[in-house]
């Protein structure tokens, strides 16, 4: 079975950053996502290089990733280049935070 990339972003939705209350995608904190024969590879963002969270979102997402069909295997690399910035976020999550 071909893992889907929309799938594991689909599933990446699902997690939540506690501090924010938004989602990884919208949020802007996923920086990449390849796929070679079941295997996924997700690079993941911080807000802040000081995140309190940043394991439990890897563990999270790496959970999240594994519950996709045709997953075999997962790595969730923690990434703080580029520096995460408010640019990043989806228009939703701009509107839901206030921001313009």
């Amino acid at each position: 079975m071909t893992v889907v990339r929309s799938a594991v972003a689909a599933a990446l939705e699902d997690v939540i950053d506690p501090e924010v209350g938004l989602n990884l995608v919208e949020l802007g904190l996923i920086y990449g996502i390849g796929i070679v024969e079941g295997c996924v590879v997700v690079d993941l963002g911080v807000t802040t290089p000081s995140c309190p969270y940043s394991h439990r979102l890897a563990d999270d997402a790496a959970a999240a990733v594994r519950g996709v069909p045709g997953v075999a295997c997962v790595d969730v690399s923690l990434r703080l280049d580029p520096a995460w910035v408010p640019a990043m976020l989806s228009d939703r999550a701009r509107l839901l935070m206030g921001w313009r």
